[in-house]
C-alpha cells in the first residue's frame, strides 16, 4: 500500500506511539463491550425505556460506533505498535470503505437523535405521531445517504488508497479533478449540515430545559429529565470530540497550505482524529448515568455474573447476612426482655 513519508508525517518517539496505541486499545475495548451491552440490553431486555424512535436511533448509533471502533481503533493500535501498515492491502481497502459508510452514518444518526428530541419537546403529539409512521423510512434514508462516498470512490478511482502516517490509518487519497465537484456536496451533506443541526438542536434543548425548570418551579411540579439528559449529553460529547476533526476536514485541509507540512497539517489532524475516537465509546457511560432502566439492567446482569463466578462466596455472604440478621433480632429481643424485667423490678 502506498503511504506518505514516515520521516515527515510519522511519530518518531516509540514512547508516544505506545501511549497512542494503548489509548486506541482502551477505546476499542470500551466501545466493543459498551455498544454490545447497549444493543443486547435494548433489543432483548428493553433496557432503554424511552420514546421508540429515539431508542431506534440509539441502537443504530451503537451499531455505527461498534463498527467504527473496529475499523479505526484496531488498525490504528496495530499500526502504531508496528510503526507501519502490516495488515495487508486487501484489508486496508475494506477498512477504508467501511470507515466512509459507518462514520457518516453515525454522524447523521446523532443529528437525527438530537433534532427529533427537540421537536418532541416543542411539538410532542404531532412529532411522535409523525416519527412513528416514518421511522423505517428515516433509518433507510440515512443508510442510503451514507453510501455517497463509497459509491463515488468506485466511480472515480476505486484503488486510490494510501496509508496516512499522520493518523496511522489507511485513507482514500482524493487526487482526481473530478472530486472538485463531488467532495463539496458530500462534505456539506454528511458533515457540515449534521454538525450544524447538532449545535442548533443542542442550543434549543438548553433553552427548553431552562423554560421547563422555570415552569416547574412556578407550578410546584417536576420535569422528567432522563431522556432529555441522555440526548443532551450525547450531543455535547459528540460535538466536543468530533468538531476539531470536522474543522480540519472543512477548513484546514482545503484552505490552509503549509509547505513543508507543519503543526496544523500534521499534529492538529493527528490529535483531533484520536480525540474523535472518544465518541464511539461514550454512549454506554452516558446511558448508565442518565437512564434508570439501563442502570437497573446493568445491575441485574452484573449480579447474575457475580452469582455465576462466585457461587460459594455469595452463599457464604448470604448466610452471614442471615446470621447477622438473626443475631441482631436476638439481641434486640433480649434487650427488650431485659428492659421489661428491669421495669418490673423497679
Amino acid at each position: 500500500m502506498k503511504s506518505n513519508d514516515v520521516e515527515i508525517f510519522g511519530i518518531e518517539s516509540a514512547g508516544e506511539r505506545l501511549v497512542w496505541a494503548c489509548f486506541c486499545a482502551f477505546v476499542l475495548v470500551s466501545s466493543v463491550v459498551g455498544n454490545i451491552v447497549i444493543l443486547v440490553g435494548s433489543v432483548r431486555h428493553n433496557a432503554l425505556r424511552l420514546n421508540h424512535f429515539l431508542v431506534t436511533l440509539m441502537e443504530q448509533i451503537a451499531v455505527c460506533d461498534l463498527v467504527v471502533s473496529l475499523v479505526y481503533c484496531l488498525p490504528m493500535a496495530v499500526s502504531l505498535a508496528a510503526n507501519t501498515w502490516v495488515l495487508g492491502d486487501q484489508l486496508g481497502y475494506i477498512l477504508v470503505y467501511l470507515q466512509y459508510i459507518f462514520y457518516p452514518a453515525g454522524v447523521l444518526f446523532v443529528a437525527g437523535l438530537v433534532t427529533s428530541k427537540v421537536f418532541i419537546l416543542w411539538f410532542p403529539t404531532a412529532t411522535v405521531a409523525l416519527l412513528k409512521r416514518t421511522k423505517v423510512y428515516i433509518v433507510c434514508a440515512v443508510w442510503t445517504i451514507s453510501l455517497y462516498f463509497p459509491i463515488a470512490f468506485l466511480v472515480v478511482d476505486a484503488d486510490d488508497i494510501y496509508f496516512d502516517y499522520k493518523i496511522y490509518s489507511p485513507l482514500y487519497n482524493i487526487t482526481s479533478d473530478t472530486w472538485k465537484h463531488i467532495k463539496p456536496a458530500g462534505l456539506t451533506l454528511l458533515s457540515l449540515l449534521p454538525n450544524m443541526a447538532v449545535l442548533i438542536s443542542t442550543a434549543a434543548t438548553l433553552v427548553m430545559i431552562a423554560r421547563s425548570r422555570q415552569l416547574a418551579r412556578k407550578s410546584g411540579g417536576s420535569v422528567r429529565w432522563q431522556g432529555v439528559m441522555a440526548v443532551l449529553l450525547t450531543a455535547i460529547v459528540f460535538s466536543l470530540s468530533t468538531l476539531p476533526y470536522t474543522v480540519y476536514t472543512l477548513v484546514i485541509s482545503p484552505f490552509v497550505k503549509e509547505d513543508p507540512p507543519g503543526p496544523l497539517r500534521i499534529r492538529y489532524k493527528r490529535y483531533s482524529a484520536f480525540l474523535s475516537l472518544l465518541n464511539s465509546m461514550s454512549n454506554a457511560y452516558i446511558y448508565t448515568y442518565t437512564i434508570s432502566s439501563y442502570r437497573a439492567f446493568l445491575r441485574s446482569k452484573l449480579h447474575s455474573i457475580f452469582i455465576f463466578l462466585f457461587p460459594n462466596r455469595l452463599s457464604m455472604f448470604s448466610s452471614s447476612r442471615k446470621d447477622g440478621r438473626l443475631d441482631d433480632m436476638k439481641t434486640r429481643r433480649d434487650s427488650s426482655e431485659d428492659s421489661k424485667l428491669g421495669t418490673c423490678d423497679f
